[in-house]
């Protein structure tokens, strides 16, 4: 079994965040967020539950570095943390998921989304003294995919009326006041 340091997970992560799907890739550069839609980021939040379901469960599987190569109790450690952060992951995306199933809609799901964020921020920390086999990559890649997905749809921006026809939103500018 061939095990990857973290530069391999977050390459892993870099790798979704630039390639992106058919539908983002077409979009043009600069674009304003999608509008709120149920029922896709419903489907969108199934996808990521189950994406977090799989990189725990593979998780589960993937077999701790031997206790005689000198640098596993720091090794276990990391994994333990990781271990929990991707437990924690994988309960909020599946709270998203219920949460969304369930009707309830962007205002009442943002805090559940954040909070999801904050977990895949800790994970990716605890993840760099971790040591992830090519498996655990694929499903890290399927999480970050389905996130990057979402994510737009909780852009605050998506809330604002796009502009009239033929102009373009007004940039924003450091340093403006009301």
């Amino acid at each position: 079994m061939r095990l990857y340091s973290t530069s391999w997970f977050l390459a892993a992560v870099s790798l979704v965040a630039c390639a992106g799907t058919p539908e983002e890739l077409a979009a043009p550069a600069g674009a304003p967020p999608p509008r709120w839609d149920q029922e896709r980021v419903t489907a969108l939040a199934e996808e990521l539950r189950a994406a977090s379901d799989d990189l725990y469960a593979a998780y589960l599987r993937d077999p701790a570095p031997e206790s005689g190569t000198g640098f596993a109790s720091g090794v276990a450690v990391a994994r333990h943390r990781l271990r929990q952060s991707l437990r924690l992951l994988k309960t909020e995306a599946t709270h998203l998921a219920a949460s969304l199933e369930a009707g309830e809609g962007r205002d009442e799901t943002l805090p559940i989304f954040r909070h999801l964020e904050s977990f895949v921020d800790r994970a990716t920390e605890d993840a760099r003294s971790a040591f992830l086999n090519a498996e655990l990559l694929d499903h890290v890649a399927a999480v970050g995919s389905a996130l990057m997905r979402i994510e737009p749809y909780y852009d605050p921006r998506a809330l604002l009326d796009p502009p009239p026809e033929g102009q373009q939103a007004r940039p924003e500018r450091s340093g403006d006041s009301a």
